[in-house]
């Protein structure tokens, strides 16, 4: 990626200041996007190839790439002390060298039967490798949606919409389950199970506005704050063991405390999603204060919304393991029967699970949970550069767009004006840039001031 320099724009396209201006708008914003996308970069973990892989004659192609990308991910773990990633990536590291050596012992299967079981048998420790992680990674989706009150607040939601007494009072019994280990809600249900029946959903709407609070809360304190005892500890571990002066210590101490809140958001990315994270740090101190306030409709709403978004992270997440796990089993048990000497004829159709299951979570991983919602982008199931070439095409007839609207109604600078420079100037303004500064442009100073005159202009 690229930012804009100021220095490669040709001023002389128009000489009106108006584009001056709007050509330096556009490089503040791709500054922002730059430092923006760098930050979430710092916490999006390495999680292995999105279709899963299935070591095969290529396979040692790859390897170079696979040695990198997982030990560089292991000294990011271990710089931000994040255990679960160093412990995959060392894992996944250790698996390489099978991979690698049942992609030689396919070139050189003519050798003869000893070669041909040794490759099979590489490949089923390198399968069950990335098994184990599969089915370790959909543990954790499930523990994190444990610590959430989802389902309860879907039960919850269900009473309140509930038009019967009996089934509103059968739902209140089964929500009082559910809030065994809450103190502050059995508190406040003492006594309450022979409430009258038009006090229902006065319970129901208090349990809703404290599980949404404490949701919020655990998601903040767990992964997008330190603790005063993580603190302490790091303050304590710097000051014993560097002798150098208070300012660099005080400086040491700002970059341990920073990785080590940049794991946690890690940790949250591997099971929602480094886009969502991102959301989630950027709204969630402002949502807690709308909560607490003295009108917290629009807070517990945002609240609301924010839980149902994870929520459909988390279907996607548990989806795509469930698939990855699958295809490695299916191979896995073609390999076994391989080696036992089942007929080719069993054989195929369990290798074609396999690799169907593994198509299917390349097609969830980048299709639909880098998007929000049930929302699938087509355009992402494509190599990277096709996708760049795409979205560069998408820039320039956009940018043409939002520099019409200066131009709009406004003869000062129609007089100027000449096709073909504006081509070249747009030509000029998004030909090196990244594909999502346009998201931030809309927003403007100068593109809002027109909407007034375009009102069917929507951001993309």
């Amino acid at each position: 990626m690229s930012i804009i320099n100021p220095t490669t724009f040709d001023r002389n396209i128009f000489s009106n200041n108006h584009f001056d201006a709007f050509s330096k708008e556009v490089e503040t914003t791709q500054t922002v996007f730059k430092n923006s996308l760098d930050h979430i970069k710092s916490y999006t973990p390495y999680e292995g190839y999105d279709s899963g892989h299935i070591p095969g004659i290529t396979s040692a192609l790859y390897a170079p790439y696979e040695v990198y990308l997982s030990l560089t991910s292991i000294f990011k773990g271990h710089e931000q002390h994040d255990i679960e990633g160093c412990f995959d990536n060392t894992f996944r590291f250790l698996g390489i060298p099978f991979s690698t050596l049942t992609s030689l012992g396919q070139f050189f299967a003519h050798i003869g039967t000893i070669t041909v079981v040794g490759t099979k048998l590489f490949s089923l420790i390198y399968c069950s490798i990335e098994l184990i992680l599969e089915l370790l990674n959909l543990q954790r989706v499930v523990e994190f949606q444990k610590e959430m009150h989802l389902s309860l607040l879907e039960e919850i939601e269900v009473g309140l919409q509930e038009s019967s007494p009996e089934k509103q009072l059968a739902l209140l019994q089964k929500t009082l389950d559910h809030v065994k280990n809450t103190p502050e809600l059995i508190n406040y249900l003492k006594g309450k199970e022979n409430l009258q029946a038009e006090n229902y959903s006065d319970v129901f709407t208090h349990l809703k506005t404290h599980l949404l609070a404490l949701d919020i809360l655990t998601l903040k304190t767990k992964y997008f704050q330190l603790s005063s005892d993580q603190i302490q500890h790091v303050r304590k571990n710097i000051s014993c063991s560097c002798d150098a002066s208070k300012k660099t210590e005080s400086e040491m101490i700002t970059k341990a405390l920073n990785h080590l809140l940049q794991g946690q958001k890690t940790k949250a990315s591997r099971r929602i999603g480094a886009w969502l994270v991102q959301e989630i740090d950027t709204n969630i101190e402002t949502l807690e204060k709308k909560i607490h306030s003295s009108n917290p409709e629009a807070g517990l709403k945002e609240a609301e919304d924010l839980l149902k978004t994870i929520k459909i992270q988390l279907q996607k997440k548990r989806m795509i393991h469930t698939f990855g796990a699958l295809a490695y089993a299916f191979v896995i048990i073609s390999l076994c029967a391989s080696l036992l000497g089942a007929p080719l004829l069993l054989i195929t159709p369990l290798l074609c699970l396999g690799m169907a299951y593994g198509v299917g979570r390349y097609v969830i991983c980048r299709g639909f949970f880098g998007e929000k919602g049930y929302n699938f982008s087509f355009i992402n199931l494509f190599p990277e550069a096709l996708q760049e070439k795409y979205q560069q095409y998408l820039r320039i007839q956009e940018t043409e767009k939002r520099l019409s609207l200066i131009t709009y109604n406004n003869p000062a600078y129609m007089a100027g004006y000449k096709p073909k420079k504006m081509e070249n100037y747009c030509a000029q303004l998004y030909s090196r840039s990244d594909s999502n500064s346009l998201r931030l442009l809309i927003n403007s100073p100068l593109i809002l001031g027109n909407k007034a005159r375009h009102p069917s202009l929507e951001a993309p």
